[in-house]
């Protein structure tokens, strides 16, 4: 009896091999699906332009601070806190030239790598800022 449950068990391996044989032959020699065509006009494009906007919004948000063009001059360290974190985010998550990043608020180049480098030394020695930095870190949806 053993034998024949063997003999059972290797014929019916050997069929089983030549089936999934069988199939991936059949898979090999069988036309290629069609490639998906992707419709990429609908996909929509994203611009640096686009990110930087939401960076503005999402830092507008995470503050609460009403930012506005008058804003751009000002002292106060709220809107100084700002620029910096958008100066930095927008370095951080673009390739855009610092000339880009700080033309939005009338600046040149050498007053955002001025706030890139103050903006580290802050972080370690300014609790407040410290907190401000991580919290924006937290919750900024980039």
């Amino acid at each position: 009896m053993r034998s024949t449950d063997q003999l059972f068990g290797s014929v019916t391996r050997s069929l089983m091999s030549k089936a999934i044989s069988d199939d991936m032959l059949h898979h090999i020699l069988s036309p290629q699906p069609k490639e998906i065509d992707m419709d990429y006009e609908r996909i929509p494009k994203i611009t640096h332009a686009d990110i930087t906007d939401h960076i503005f919004s999402e830092l507008k948000r995470i503050l609460n601070i009403d930012y506005t063009d008058q804003h751009n001059n000002d002292r106060h360290q709220e809107y100084n806190y700002f620029r910096k974190l958008y100066y930095y985010y927008c370095s951080k998550h673009t390739d855009l030239s610092h000339e880009r990043i700080a033309g939005r608020f009338k600046k040149d180049r050498t007053t955002i790598l001025y706030h890139l480098r103050e903006t580290e030394v802050i972080i370690k020695y300014d609790p407040d800022f410290k907190r401000l930095f991580d919290k924006v870190e937290c919750e900024i949806l980039i």
